[in-house]
């Protein structure tokens, strides 16, 4: 895999994961996020995120293997936490998405109830959050893609807990940092392969 001449596959999902959580974030922030279980439109943000957090997967698997020559165990390791974290996280939204709706209809109650314990939420983010911190590093200490794009992704986690409009900012920050490091890595790659 490491024999791999483009990443502008890679590139392009990156851009295209950045872009989707970019306009889910717009639409929770701008009126489509009413807790509304039995609207329709309810829903369309949350499918919007949900693609572009899947999406981000395969950017993270583009990410590794970018800087898989330059990087030794901490990138592995990195990478390692990064995924595992972000499919924990996509655990959450899928509930939102498929088991919500089905409790709202069999249990409306259970929904505006508050939680019991939300320590698989907390350990989630949790890994999620240094996943994405450790792989943000990584891009800034290997220098091959821009440092504002790894600094970016890094401390977008830690926006979780800056909300505008009652919507956590971090779904933007990380949506900027990977449609730059998606632009980025497809103009290098252009410079690199002339195809």
């Amino acid at each position: 895999m490491s024999g791999l001449k483009s990443f502008k596959l890679y590139s392009v999902l990156t851009l295209l994961s950045g872009i989707l959580l970019l306009m889910a974030w717009v639409l929770f922030t701008f009126g489509y996020f009413e807790r509304d279980y039995s609207s329709a439109h309810y829903y369309i943000p949350i499918y919007i995120e949900y693609f572009g957090t899947t999406l981000f997967l395969f950017a993270l698997i583009g990410l590794y293997l970018y800087h898989l020559n330059s990087s030794g165990k901490f990138l592995t390791f990195s990478f390692i936490i990064g995924i595992t974290g972000t499919t924990l996280s996509l655990g959450a939204k899928y509930l939102g998405l498929y088991i919500n709706p089905y409790i709202n209809k069999v249990a409306p109650d259970v929904l505006s109830a508050p939680p019991e314990s939300i320590v698989g939420l907390v350990v989630s983010f949790l890994v999620y959050a240094i996943g994405v911190i450790l792989i943000g590093i990584n891009i800034m200490k290997s220098k091959k893609l821009p440092l504002l794009g790894g600094l970016v992704l890094a401390v977008s986690p830690l926006f979780e807990f800056v909300p505008v409009a009652g919507i956590p900012l971090s779904s933007l920050i990380l949506g900027l940092a990977l449609v730059y490091l998606g632009v980025s890595l497809y103009r290098r790659d252009t410079a690199i392969s002339p195809s």
